[in-house]
């Protein structure tokens, strides 16, 4: 992909010319060769296709703290914090593996963290071992289905308090549901927080 300059008479030109594909970003034109898809609709273009869209709706959704953390990450890379989030989940979102909800801004994150089915219906219970100087911080967990092994839908969010012992339990869950998992750490009530660290991933299924 090559980079262009346009002269005084054309300002600016996007999409496809014949075979060439004009493209901008961050004020700086591009152009490369069109290339047209093998099999655009193929399962493992669909599972990509689909992979993508769901990001971009978890973005749309994202409260300020999660998109503060990756345009904070994204500072000096060239590039949004949108594109590092996409960038950084898109294979892990299409393979149904946790994704990187979070990017850390000035707090470590938990040296380990687990979940398992609870005791009672439609609870899972949540292991955790924090990290030396986590005294007065607080531990926010939150859940996505899964529907056929892809997260899907909104992310919910569990304030857990204080962080106060390994064990937690997250009830109100559907029962027999398998759920995306993910833990942070922030340095107040997450609503009011200004550090969190990266977050920690892990799969279970609801009692």
């Amino acid at each position: 992909m090559a980079k262009v300059t346009y002269n005084t008479l054309i300002k600016d030109v996007r999409n496809r010319l014949d075979n060439v594909v004009f493209s901008k970003w961050k004020d700086t034109s591009y152009v490369r060769p069109y290339t047209k898809p093998s099999n655009p609709n193929s399962p493992e273009q669909l599972k990509i296709r689909n992979a993508f869209s769901r990001l971009v709706k978890n973005w749309k959704e994202a409260d300020g703290l999660l998109l503060k953390s990756w345009n904070n990450y994204a500072k000096g890379l060239n590039m949004t914090g949108y594109n590092a989030f996409i960038g950084a989940n898109a294979k892990l979102q299409k393979n149904g593996e946790p994704i990187e909800l979070f990017k850390p801004i000035g707090e470590p994150g938990l040296a380990s963290f687990n979940a398992a089915k609870g005791n009672n219906a439609g609870e899972i219970k949540c292991l955790i071992q924090s990290p030396n100087g986590a005294n007065g911080k607080h531990l926010t967990i939150f859940t996505q289905k899964s529907i056929t092994g892809i997260a899907s839908g909104p992310i919910a969010r569990h304030d857990m308090g204080v962080i106060n012992g390994h064990e937690y339990l997250l009830p109100g869950l559907e029962t027999g549901t398998i759920y995306f998992i993910y833990a942070v750490i922030t340095n107040n009530n997450y609503s009011d927080a200004s550090k969190i660290s990266e977050s920690t991933g892990t799969i279970s299924e609801a009692a």
